[in-house]
């Protein structure tokens, strides 16, 4: 009898295994919601934005280090949320109502956890210079 040992996943295919997971699930949108309000309850009245964004960082996640990462994409929601008040503070809200709907949704596994806070400080700063860079600090030039 032979016995075969399993090595656990790496990084990435951790990302590519639970995203598709975490976005199909119908009340993971409800259960961000419910963290995002207990951190930025602004945003947390407005359960389709709240899908919006879980699905945006829950397709990014896995294309964190790669160059396919579609950071117009999350420009643009970077705008949107910026254009609704969320602050360079608003975005540990974010990972950490991101984290919890993890905990809640696929479990608690320390590896898991890793792999997600690795590829949202990736995500998070791309969408924070997209919205609060310096570019977007500067006005017209006058004539």
């Amino acid at each position: 009898m032979t016995i075969h040992a399993f090595r656990p996943l790496g990084p990435s295919a951790l990302l590519r295994a639970t995203a598709p997971r975490l976005s199909a699930m119908q009340n993971a949108a409800a259960v961000f919601a419910t963290f995002l309000n207990q951190r930025a309850p602004t945003f947390a009245s407005n359960t389709a934005l709240a899908r919006d964004i879980l699905d945006a960082l829950a397709t990014a996640g896995p294309l964190a280090d790669s160059p396919d990462l579609d950071c117009d994409a999350l420009g643009d929601l970077a705008l949107r949320l910026r254009a609704r008040g969320l602050t360079l503070r608003g975005y540990i809200a974010l990972q950490a109502a991101f984290l919890d709907t993890l905990s809640e949704c696929l479990g608690s596994e320390p590896a898991l956890h890793a792999a997600w806070r690795r590829a949202l400080s990736t995500i998070l700063a791309t969408m924070m210079t997209a919205a609060h860079g310096p570019r977007r600090m500067t006005g017209p030039l006058a004539a």
